[in-house]
């Protein structure tokens, strides 16, 4: 069962609101009885259970709630790509429950603009992979910024490459669960010579992806994977 974002209701008090959207989908698509739960966030961190108690109008019940823990604090910082693979990149991101992508340029960036309305439908396409994950709040997604201005203003640095070395594979990065960091995905062809100095420069901890070359969107979730598995509390 998805759960169901509620807007502009913090408390999540009654009367609930669904968005029309939401209404047809639970009453068309899930085919919802009176006496249904189903589960309600605020998108701030609150899950509800609640209870239909008629359908029309749509009166819903909040019989529980509970605080979610925030989501991991990691930003993935992701070159533009192509639309579609982009668009992929999100939603399997936005399931994994991680805090933020910020979207960015680089020297070797094929895409250098990302109109509103491609930037909206990236919303849209995370909105959706929340509701079915169960996910309490949003994925925040960042517009655009090259790769210069943001490393300068960024710490807690991760970042992948390719590496043959079997004794650099076996190490394992540092990331602290509570502490804010960021991963830097490389474009299609790489980190040019003089952003690998930078990312030196700032202490970022290289991540191995092994000896084979894999494309941005299948990299920036092999590395979140890689961090996540390796958590310190």
């Amino acid at each position: 069962m998805p759960i169901f974002i509620v807007k502009n209701n913090p408390q999540l008090v009654s009367p609930i609101h669904l968005t029309k959207e939401d209404e047809h989908h639970l009453r068309r698509v899930m085919r919802a009885k009176v006496g249904d739960e189903i589960f309600i966030t605020n998108n701030g961190g609150v899950k509800a259970t609640a209870r239909l108690t008629k359908l029309n109008p749509l009166k819903i019940e909040i019989t529980e709630k509970s605080i979610q823990p925030p989501p991991i604090p990691l930003t993935v910082c992701l070159p533009l790509i192509e639309q579609k693979r982009l668009e992929w990149a999100i939603e399997k991101l936005t399931e994994m429950n991680i805090a933020a992508v910020q979207l960015m340029t680089t020297q070797r960036t094929q895409t250098r603009n990302l109109t509103q309305a491609k930037l909206d439908r990236l919303f849209k396409i995370s909105e959706t992979a929340q509701k079915q994950s169960l996910r309490v709040q949003a994925l925040h997604i960042y517009p655009s910024k090259e790769f210069n201005a943001l490393i300068g203003q960024t710490e807690n640095i991760f970042f992948g490459k390719i590496d043959s070395s079997q004794e650099n594979q076996k190490q394992k990065p540092r990331f602290l669960i509570k502490t804010p960091s960021s991963l830097f995905i490389g474009p299609e062809g790489g980190f040019t010579k003089e952003e690998q100095e930078q990312l030196e420069i700032k202490a970022a901890q290289a991540l191995s992806m092994g000896t084979t070359v894999l494309k941005t969107e299948t990299a920036c979730l092999v590395l979140a994977s890689c961090l996540l598995s390796c958590c310190y509390y």
